[in-house]
Parts: structure tokens; sequence; C-alpha cells
């Protein structure tokens, strides 16, 4: 496992007793790659943390924002699904119910 992460002895010791062997943590301070934070979105996959701008991702902060926690507090769940809450219809409806951008003409 490689990994940069902040509670290594943790994972290290639910290893061990998962698996039954030992598992030891190995520490390197040199790092050949530069470190990227990315975030695992469960209906983009991964994203980049940050923006050009070094501001949070809008997708990162929209998910956060229109996420709860379980009963549990332990793991977040979507307050109105992942695309957030659904907009009431401010658009012009046609007798059909249909917004008039879906009235293109066809040739």
């Amino acid at each position: 496992l490689s990994a940069s992460i902040s509670n290594h002895e943790e994972i290290a010791a639910w290893l061990t007793k998962v698996r039954g062997r030992e598992c030891r943590v190995v520490i390197a301070k040199e790092r050949p790659v530069e470190l990227r934070l990315g975030f695992l979105h469960p209906e983009f996959g991964v994203l980049p943390l940050y923006d050009k701008v070094k501001k949070i991702y809008r997708h990162v902060a929209e998910f956060y924002r229109n996420s709860v926690l379980d009963k549990d507090g332990m793991r977040l769940k979507p307050k109105y699904g992942f695309r957030g809450p659904k907009k009431t219809g401010s658009r012009n409806k046609n007798s059909k119910g249909r917004s008039s951008r879906s009235r293109r003409r066809r040739k």
C-alpha cells in the first residue's frame, strides 16, 4: 500500500487485525513525484481538490454543501441526490408543459 496519509498507525493496526499478520509502516521523506490533492466524487470520479486559482473545485464544494451525516454521524449522504435540489421551473411553459427552448423547428 502506498499513500500519503495522516493516520498511518491506525491503518497499520487495522490491517494487522484484519490480515492476522504484522503490517509495518515505512516512511519516506523524499517524494519522487508531485503530490496532487484529489477528491473521489461518487458521480464524476476523481476530481482535483482545487481549481486553477486555488479555490475549492466547484463540484467538491457542491458535494459537501449538499450532504449530511448519516444517523451514526460517520458517513456523508446526499440531501437531495448528488446534483443538488431540484429547481422549480421558472421558464415559460407552453400548453404541453414544455419549456420554450424545446420548441425548436426542424428543417
